[in-house]
């Protein structure tokens, strides 16, 4: 049960802190992020009290090293930002960087506390490029009492009456520290494509067919890098395996952004009177482009459709930008890649 305020109290104090860091290293892309447990028990007249909403509301993160070096709340990464860092309340969903020291990665961890004698609070840091200026940041915490007094992980306690005081056993500034480092970029050769039908009973002209393309990232190893978020810019291009006025049986492609189902087509892109396919399951950590071949879209009908190539903008798991090119392979009929 969350206490109500309390600003008249002299009584209420900070006794005990701990704080927890998940990970150690974050990459400076400003969408992954490092997890910190902030541990504390609060009194009042020697009973152990929770947090009113203000206080919690009042609780900053500090570059310790830095006692103005207060770091902003800003729920979506940069641009608000101390020397690149900038904290959150909330997860935003990227995978954690592994903790080298220990092998662990911040999805398996499992952080449990006492929460009879105190209570706890996540916290979230990430970086963007900036942070690789300064790489590091230490981490402490300031927490504003609601009768104005101000307890500081660095030991140091601000009273209302302007005085201020100091208390070891509060001061627990030791490897609280996070490093930004490089994101990981991928070249084209990691982006595999891997084709299926999306039909099970096949047409039969082995030139009409719907498939489904998906798009990973495979990282030195074989290890399988999942894709967070996939744009394509535009939507879809078409292609004739030759500029012949009675060639009329093209590819053209749509595509499918990861976990979602629905197609997303290019209105510009003429597609026949077949009638266009669905997906039948989402692809949780890849995207998909559609790929769909026909035999009634004249060439000589269509004087300047969208032919690609095709920017395909992609968002990894940790949350590293990608930028690549989608395009047909000149001289085939329905091959496509990424360069």
């Amino acid at each position: 049960m969350e206490e109500t305020s309390r600003q008249q109290s002299d009584l209420w104090q900070i006794n005990q802190v701990r704080i927890t860091l998940s990970q150690t290293r974050v990459y400076h892309n400003g969408r992954q992020q490092a997890r910190i447990l902030l541990w504390l028990q609060a009194t009042e007249d020697g009973k152990f009290v929770r947090l009113t909403p203000t206080e919690r509301q009042n609780i900053q993160l500090v570059d310790y090293r830095n006692s103005e070096g207060y770091i902003p709340f800003n729920e979506n990464g940069a641009p608000n930002s101390y020397r690149g860092w900038s904290a959150q309340r909330n997860y935003l969903g990227y995978s954690f960087y592994p903790d080298l020291a220990s092998g662990k990665g911040g999805d398996e961890e499992t952080i449990e506390l006492d929460q009879d004698a105190g209570e706890s609070f996540e916290f979230y840091v990430s970086a963007e490029d900036g942070a690789q200026v300064s790489r590091f940041l230490s981490i402490s915490f300031s927490i504003r009492g609601d009768n104005g007094s101000v307890w500081r992980t660095t030991g140091i306690v601000s009273y209302a009456d302007n005085s201020d005081d100091y208390f070891s056993h509060l001061d627990v500034r030791e490897n609280i520290e996070i490093t930004a480092v490089p994101p990981v970029f991928y070249s084209a050769d990691n982006f595999h494509l891997d084709r299926r039908s999306i039909i099970a009973i096949q047409p039969t002209s082995a030139a009409l067919f719907d498939d489904m393309v998906t798009v990973s990232i495979v990282a030195a190893g074989g290890r399988i890098i999942g894709i967070r978020s996939m744009e394509c810019v535009p939507a879809g291009m078409i292609h004739w395996i030759n500029d012949m006025p009675d060639t009329s049986n093209p590819c053209f492609t749509g595509y499918v952004r990861p976990g979602e189902a629905s197609v997303q087509w290019n209105p510009a892109v003429p597609k026949g009177s077949q009638p266009l396919p669905s997906l039948p399951a989402p692809e949780r950590t890849k995207g998909v482009i559609v790929l769909c071949g026909r035999i009634d879209i004249p060439r000589a009908d269509h004087t300047d459709p969208p032919r690609g190539p095709l920017s395909i903008v992609s968002i990894d798991e940790y949350g590293t930008l990608h930028a690549r090119q989608l395009l047909f392979v000149r001289g085939q009929r329905d091959e496509l890649k990424i360069q």
